[in-house]
């Protein structure tokens, strides 16, 4: 076609679809514009009805319904009940702007609208095919609105090409109503599907009711978010147990001011709050609704508003991260303390094996010891160094988990120190049973999560525990900019008691580590916490670089897979597990698998 350079008004027509092309790029789209019209109307039960081949979309809702005098002006652009200065777009508590989807709808499809104010005295019928009025009269429609859309792009066939598989667009539907669902826990969602029941989420009382229903009985636990002056009353989170089986991002639901996003602040806060409890290559699982000061957010930087802009999006991070970090340390989803009197009977109904009989430990924390190197090195390490030795003077706390911690003491609930240790197997699993069940446990993932919380519950608390002083410093030769950046770092290494000085350009001296550390692993560490810190150019929380450098210490410092244990040194990791939260290794393995006795017995046929 050839161009030519005269500038023209384009048609309203034109202008529209092109507009349609921004807002409505698929069927998912269109439909989330009309659900969000529905709960701006104040619905509490909102009907989906589709065709399979998504040529027939309809939304039924109870809400205020449209006035006879609006309807002609829903489809034309810019019209809307929601704003009328410019200010008003920095005070919004609607979705959308009714009527700004709906002139972009209205000009690539054949739209339908039945419905009925309260003010009105009937119900209006009100057609709108690829532009224009078609069909505007009375109906028998009760309070409430319908919108059906067909012949969707069939006016734009170039766009109806570029969709996907139907049942990729269809997929896409449905998570747009388990973001509605999700995030209106109190209303009812009814989805259709070629004339059949698909699905119906009636209305909860509770998030994590609601999530249950949405994802066929999973569980979600509440992470208790500080609100201040940006982050409101209302704002919500709740996730799942972190899981191995989660490989992609899309089980985390992100909403601000109710709307569903795509927001990266968030998700890699939740994910980094995480770090050592999600394996590599999983992510978290959960919902997240922020109620922020409207003043610093931009909900309007994206045609769908799919994404937000924050004033400070460094405060929303290091707020979320902190809150899930703590969350996870406390472990809500830890099984209920075993009784005494389960633990006893357990004992009585084992006491006849001659190979296993009861007895009280005979250990103490200042005797067990054991190697945690290979049978070829043969280096003694003090587990009982890995137990909890609170002093009265607490220093500088630096996290809520820290003051749990120092209120409780000592008195910790025991868990894992009341199985009854059974043995060890594979010179890698220790095994242990309840009254219900048997328990396979890590011992390497186990002593490296007691390890890595030991190592950061001092650095929180400022405080080191016992220090060997080495008779020669240990010369480590590196980059300059490396050795830089830990002589930057010395004040925070010295809180778990290591001591570093400058030796040279390009080298620093190790003059003292904790006791239960090695020389090798503390070098490894070192050169591996300031790779990480330029890696990010300074730009992550020291807290972030920290953890993973406690988590290098902890895997080179502890027993390993094919290290013979006694009966006393098992107990004792046991203890430690419960002085500590163990229930994932700081790189995010599960430390145990449980297998219920109601499972073996289904397995070997002795249940039905």
């Amino acid at each position: 076609m050839e161009l030519n350079n005269d500038i023209k008004v384009l048609d309203g027509t034109v202008v529209d679809q092109i507009a349609a092309g921004e807002v409505i790029e698929r069927p998912a789209q269109l439909l989330k514009e009309l659900v969000e019209n529905s709960l701006d109307a104040g619905a509490k039960e909102v009907e989906i009805s589709v065709t399979s081949d998504l040529s027939f979309i309809s939304v039924t809702d109870d809400g205020s319904g449209i006035k006879e005098s609006d309807l002609p002006r829903v489809f034309l652009r810019h019209s809307t009940s929601k704003l009328r200065e410019t200010k008003d777009l920095l005070e919004l508590s609607s979705f959308g702007f009714r009527g700004e989807a709906l002139s972009a709808i209205g000009s690539v499809s054949k739209a339908q609208i039945e419905t009925r104010h309260k003010s009105d005295e009937s119900g209006h019928l009100y057609v709108y095919e690829n532009g224009k009025e078609v069909i505007f009269e009375k109906s028998t429609k009760d309070e409430g609105t319908k919108i059906t859309i067909t012949s969707l792009f069939d006016s734009t066939p170039a766009r109806k090409k570029f969709l996907k598989s139907k049942r990729h667009e269809l997929t896409l539907v449905k998570r747009v109503i388990n973001s509605f669902a999700l995030n209106n826990f109190d209303k009812s969602f009814k989805f259709i599907l070629d004339g059949k029941l698909n699905f119906y989420f009636k209305s909860s009382s509770s998030m994590e009711e609601r999530y249950s229903q949405v994802f066929k009985g999973q569980k979600v636990f509440k992470v208790e978010i500080p609100t201040c002056d940006v982050i409101q009353e209302g704002s919500f989170l709740y996730l799942e147990e972190p899981s191995i089986e989660a490989k992609t991002g899309l089980g985390l639901w992100i909403f601000v001011q109710n709307r569903y996003i795509q927001d990266k602040t968030i998700a890699a806060a939740i994910r980094e709050g995480l770090n050592t409890y999600l394996m590599h290559g999983t992510f978290p699982r959960g919902v997240v609704d922020l109620k922020i000061r409207k003043d610093f957010i931009d909900v309007n930087v994206h045609p769908m508003k799919s994404e937000i802009r924050y004033e400070n999006s460094s405060y929303i991070y290091k707020t979320i991260r902190r809150s899930v970090s703590d969350w996870a340390y406390a472990a809500p989803w830890k099984e209920e303390v075993i009784e005494s009197s389960r633990a006893s009977k357990v004992v009585d109904k084992l006491e006849h094996f001659e190979f296993n009989k009861p007895s009280k430990p005979t250990f103490s924390e200042k005797s067990a010891s054991f190697s945690v190197q290979s049978p070829v090195e043969q280096r003694p390490l003090e587990f009982s160094d890995l137990g909890i030795q609170y002093k009265t003077t607490h220093g500088d706390l630096k996290s809520s988990r820290v003051q749990a911690v120092l209120k409780k003491e000592d008195d910790f609930e025991p868990y894992w120190s009341k199985l009854m240790v059974i043995g060890q197997v594979n010179l890698t699993y220790i095994v242990a049973q309840s009254e219900e069940a048997v328990f396979f446990i890590d011992q390497h993932a186990a002593h490296e999560r007691v390890a890595f919380e030991r190592l950061k519950l001092q650095w929180e608390k400022s405080e080191s525990s016992e220090v060997q002083n080495l008779l020669m410093p240990l010369n480590i030769d590196m980059d300059e900019m490396s050795a830089d950046i830990l002589i930057e770092l010395s004040g925070d290494l010295k809180n778990i008691g290591i001591e570093i000085e400058a030796y040279g350009p390009g080298s620093i001296a190790l003059n003292a580590l904790p006791g239960f550390l090695r020389e090798e692993s503390v070098e490894k560490g070192l050169r591996q916490l300031a790779k990480d810190h330029q890696s990010v150019g300074g730009g992550s929380s020291i807290e972030e670089i920290f953890e993973l450098f406690f988590a290098t210490l902890a895997c080179h410092s502890v027993i390993r897979a094919g290290h013979a244990m006694s009966d006393d040194e098992m107990r004792l990791l046991l203890l430690n597990m419960d002085k500590y939260h163990s229930r994932y290794c700081p790189h995010g393995r599960p430390v145990y698998k449980k297998i219920s006795f109601q499972s073996l017995d289904q397995d070997f046929g002795r249940v039905v």
